[in-house]
């Protein structure tokens, strides 16, 4: 188990996986079952890095409390990808001012190339 919020796992010997709280599960039940009535959106999956915490502190602000928000939703949320090679988006956790948006990308370029 690994990740910011403990969810990663090796299943298996297959790839990473995320394991669901029983709540995300019947979310992401409901949200099939959405698909399946003929809903068309498109599943897509987020990665969330797992940034060292310098990177994932900040200012206290409206904008970090809100970004802490969301970032916990991508967390929580059904289609969160375990690996980043199977991600169609990517989530960087913490405020995002200008410099320490550059010593993220930067952290997460180096980390997987």
């Amino acid at each position: 188990w690994w990740g910011l919020d403990c969810a990663i796992t090796m299943s298996g010997g297959g790839p990473p996986s995320i394991e669901l709280s029983d709540r995300e599960k019947r979310r992401a039940a409901a949200g099939a079952a959405g698909q399946a009535r003929g809903a068309h959106r498109l599943p897509v999956s987020v990665y969330v890095y797992d940034l060292p915490p310098l990177l994932r502190a900040g200012e206290t602000s409206f904008e970090s409390w809100f970004d802490f928000e969301l970032s916990l939703q991508m967390l929580r949320h059904p289609l969160r990808a375990a690996d980043p090679a199977a991600a169609d988006f990517f989530w960087l956790m913490g405020p995002s001012s200008g410099a320490q948006l550059v010593d993220k990308l930067h952290w997460a370029r180096q980390m997987y190339p």
